[in-house]
């Protein structure tokens, strides 16, 4: 038998949208064999470097794209049965040093552990209890 199938799975701590993709990633690995490997990426640097902009930014003024994109998550968070998730009260926040801890980390071989550390509190944020 061959090794598993590896696929990247690029996130930046700050995206609610990484946060909640990463809680779902352990089933899809468990169903299909797939290992992700974790990159760290700024986000904001991706937008700067392909001239585009957040969701937040993308979507203002646009009248019932910001709803619909609320709904689109709450149907993602009720189809992978996500109990604890809210927003985080402080986004956006700068993730400069949170990433490039994980590099770090990631070089030191604590990468697991940095990362189950930082996402319930940047990301999104489980309410305790």
């Amino acid at each position: 038998m061959g090794s598993p199938l590896k696929v990247e799975f690029q996130f930046d701590f700050g995206s609610p949208n990484a946060y909640l993709a990463e809680l779902a990633l352990p089933g899809i690995e468990r169903r299909t064999g797939v290992k992700f490997e974790y990159s760290p990426v700024l986000l904001g640097g991706i937008y700067k470097a392909t001239n585009n902009m957040s969701p937040a930014d993308s979507l203002r003024g646009i009248r019932n794209k910001p709803e619909y994109q609320m709904l689109e998550t709450q149907r993602f968070i009720r189809r992978h049965k996500i109990t604890k998730f809210r927003e985080n009260p402080f986004f956006p926040i700068n993730t400069l040093m949170l990433m490039r801890g994980a590099v770090a980390a990631q070089f030191e071989g604590m990468f697991d552990p940095y990362f189950r550390r930082l996402p319930p509190h940047v990301g999104g944020t489980e309410e305790n209890g």
